[in-house]
């Protein structure tokens, strides 16, 4: 399945489309990482924890229950998404990091980034709704890291 998605230019919202159907939304608040999203029935929560934010919770969309967690490695540019007792690996695919994936031996997700029209491209092998959204979000915690 081919989903593409926009953002703004300050990078807090996200929409998703099938075509020109809105299929999902990562909306970020402005001056912190946590976030909410919707995407194919997955409604989630992400919650950075600790002082220096090396992780992020992934919640039930009412803050009820933590469904799994992403732990950044920033020297590596790479995290692990723990989600419903797997995981994946989210790294960039190429040094001018326009390109990340996500994924582990089974199912996957391939990200791409038009970087001057603030859009992009996913392409999902059987990946789970909740870790395509984690993918999105785990680059857009990157950017913003990088922009600091």
């Amino acid at each position: 399945m081919e989903v593409t998605w926009k953002t703004n230019l300050w990078k807090q919202e996200y929409r998703l489309f099938r075509g020109k159907l809105i299929v999902g939304l990562l909306k970020k608040k402005v001056w912190s990482n946590e976030a909410y999203g919707e995407f194919n029935g997955a409604l989630l929560r992400f919650k950075p924890k600790g002082l220096w934010k090396t992780d992020t919770l992934i919640r039930d969309i009412e803050n009820q229950r933590t469904l799994g967690q992403i732990h950044y490695q920033a020297l590596k540019g790479s995290a692990v998404i723990e989600y419903e007792q797997q995981e994946y690996l989210w790294k960039f695919d190429n040094w001018k990091k326009n390109s990340w994936s996500v994924g582990n031996d089974t199912e996957s997700a391939r990200f791409n980034l038009n970087v001057w029209k603030s859009e992009g491209h996913i392409e999902i092998d059987y990946l789970p709704a909740a870790v395509v959204l984690a993918g999105l979000y785990t680059q857009s915690y990157y950017s913003t890291i990088l922009a600091t």
